[in-house]
């Protein structure tokens, strides 16, 4: 029988458990032993988004009211905020003084706040004391810290590079951002953002989207053209660079090696995060240009200027009394999809972000919580004297995981006097499962439950094999 792995850690209040991976050996996931979440919002900071960066900040308290009703009340805290802008080399440097090369106060760099309400530090800490006050960096509101640290200014690189801001702010490329990332928080990533992603391939490779003329017209030469579309899409006929419209349909992100690949790719991008954080403990919420798989091309005005040829705009609304446009995030959508349920996207050209946010802030909760198994564990009762369902699983505490003398100590079932109800003088830890209607939106169809004596102990992890569906 081939079989299936999953594992969890219990958080202080609640079972946490993840998604089934397949494999023969055990598959250790983390997960916090405490209500523990680092946020990290990457904020397109091109001179389109001025007035995105002031609605996103008008609305985080609709952001802060929704982790305050977390299940467990406001979780242990890490905020911190990156740009778009990233040092892309001297090729995006000679098109634009606003990309410059090298960039050494932003590119993954954790920024720092502006004014009396800022962090002391590069990133917000609000996280419960002992006695359940609340331990901060700063004085006054989270709001107020948040805005501080998320007045990014305008004038950043026209090249946005959301991906890779995120990358070099999780990599360990800076050691200014040293402590936020926390072994065992759950991480989110909120994007910002009214264009879609260019982050370019390492290297050469990446570098040759901004010294490849061919076919271009002068318009193209200098803008984002040259990357958002030409070289970021492949649709259902080549785009090109000509002036006038055109229409494409059934675009996708372009992936591959070939000689036209200069952006990173989102396996690669998604692979080396999954190294950083496992991705069950990852959501990527988008607040982005509606990502249509039909574009258009063709003459674009914009408060900035003109562009000809330009990436025509998938959705257009109204922020306070200006109008505002979105371009197509197909990468965006792309890479947040990588994350399942936990990828989730709200349109830039909203006139009230409050939704997004609080919806957003939803979805990291279930992320937090969820007991659910994945959709591939076998259902089957393989234990009809015993009360309630017992699928095939094993169940393993690995104590002391952090540290270098790990302990193993199975975990048996339950005996259960009812289909939901463990014996009360069963033994301590045990195991049990049951059918959970609240699991089908996540894929599954079982949540599996911890009982303890007393609190697992911090680092404690949790492993569980089951077999799969046949």
């Amino acid at each position: 029988m081939r079989w299936s792995t999953i594992a969890l850690v219990l958080c202080c209040a609640c079972d946490h458990t993840v998604s089934v991976g397949e494999g023969p050996a055990t598959i250790l996931k983390q997960f916090p032993t405490s209500s523990d979440l680092d946020v990290l919002f990457v904020i397109d900071n091109s001179s389109s988004t001025e007035d995105k960066q002031m609605l996103l900040q008008q609305d985080i308290e609709a952001f802060g009211t929704a982790l305050d009703s977390f299940p467990t009340g406001r979780p242990n805290l890490h905020i911190g905020v990156v740009t778009s802008t990233v040092d892309d080399g001297l090729g995006a440097a000679m098109l634009s003084p606003s990309c410059p090369s090298p960039n050494t106060s932003q590119d993954g760099l954790l920024q720092m706040g502006i004014g009396s309400a800022a962090p002391n530090g590069r990133y917000i800490i609000d996280i419960a004391g002992p006695d359940g006050s609340r331990q901060t960096n700063y004085d006054g509101t989270l709001e107020d810290a948040f805005a501080s640290i998320a007045n990014v200014g305008a004038s950043g690189c026209g090249f946005e590079a959301h991906l890779a801001a995120i990358a070099r702010a999780l990599n360990g490329l800076h050691p200014e951002n040293e402590g936020f990332l926390r072994p065992d928080a759950d991480l989110a990533i909120v994007i910002l953002a009214d264009e879609d992603d260019a982050s370019l391939k390492d290297g050469s490779a990446g570098q040759n989207v901004f010294t490849n003329t061919a076919g271009l017209s002068n318009g193209a030469i200098e803008s984002d053209f040259r990357v958002q579309p030409l070289f970021a899409y492949d649709c259902d006929q080549p785009i090109t660079a000509g002036s006038g419209s055109a229409t494409y349909t059934n675009c996708r992100p372009r992936a591959g090696n070939g000689s036209n690949d200069y952006l990173l790719d989102l396996d690669t991008l998604e692979q080396s995060l999954a190294a950083i954080k496992d991705p069950s403990q990852m959501s990527v919420s988008l607040i982005a240009g509606d990502p249509t798989t039909t574009i258009m091309t063709g003459a674009l005005s914009i408060p900035s200027g003109s562009q000809d040829p330009a990436l025509l705009p998938s959705c257009t609304g109204t922020i306070g009394a200006d109008a505002v446009i979105g371009r197509p995030g197909i990468r965006l959508d792309a890479f947040a999809s990588h994350y399942d349920w936990r990828g989730t996207f709200s349109s830039v050209c909203q006139p009230d972000y409050s939704p997004a946010l609080t919806s957003m802030a939803g979805t990291m909760a279930t992320m937090m919580t969820t007991d659910c198994l994945a959709g591939t564990v076998d259902a089957t009762d393989t234990d009809g004297s015993n009360a309630g369902i017992q699928p095939a699983c094993t169940v393993v505490d690995h104590i002391d995981y952090a540290t270098s003398t790990e302990t193993d100590v199975p975990i048996p079932a339950c005996p259960m006097t009812a289909a939901t109800l463990p014996d009360p003088n069963g033994p301590r830890p045990c195991w049990w499962a049951q059918t959970d209607e609240s699991c089908t939106q996540l894929g599954s169809e079982l949540s599996l439950h911890i009982e303890r004596a007393t609190p697992a102990e911090p680092g404690t992890l949790v492993s569980i094999n089951c077999a799969p569906t046949k």
